[in-house]
C-alpha cells in the first residue's frame, strides 16, 4: 500500500474512447453469447482488451508534473470562493460549541 500514487487524476485523454469501445464490446459480448457465436466472442473479448490498453497510453499533462512540488495544498487558494467557514468538527475540536437550530 506504501507505493499507490495518491495524486488525483483526471478522467484522461482516452475516456470517450474507453466508453465507446466498452459499449460496442458489451454489445457484442452478450449477441454473441446469446446466439452461440464464438467469433463475435473473440472480437467482443479483443475490444475490451483494447480498452483496458488504452488507459497505459494516458500520459500525465507536464503541468501536473510542475504544480506538484510548489508547497500549496489547499485546493480553494486560488478560488475567488473566499475562506470556508470552519467545520463542526474543528469548532468542537476548539471548544467552540456549535448551538443547534430551533
Amino acid at each position: 500500500m506504501a507505493f499507490i500514487d495518491q495524486r488525483r487524476r483526471g478522467p484522461g485523454r482516452f475516456l470517450q474512447w474507453k466508453l465507446r469501445l466498452l459499449a460496442v464490446g458489451s454489445v457484442l459480448l452478450l449477441v454473441g453469447m446469446a446466439r452461440s457465436l464464438d467469433l463475435l466472442v473473440i472480437l467482443a473479448v479483443v475490444i475490451l482488451g483494447a480498452a483496458f490498453l488504452l488507459r497505459f497510453f494516458e500520459k500525465e499533462d507536464p503541468q501536473t508534473d510542475a504544480d506538484e512540488g510548489d508547497g500549496d495544498d489547499d485546493p480553494d487558494a486560488g478560488s475567488a470562493a473566499g475562506p470556508r467557514p470552519p467545520r463542526r468538527r474543528d469548532r468542537e475540536a476548539e471548544g467552540d460549541e456549535a448551538h443547534p437550530i430551533d
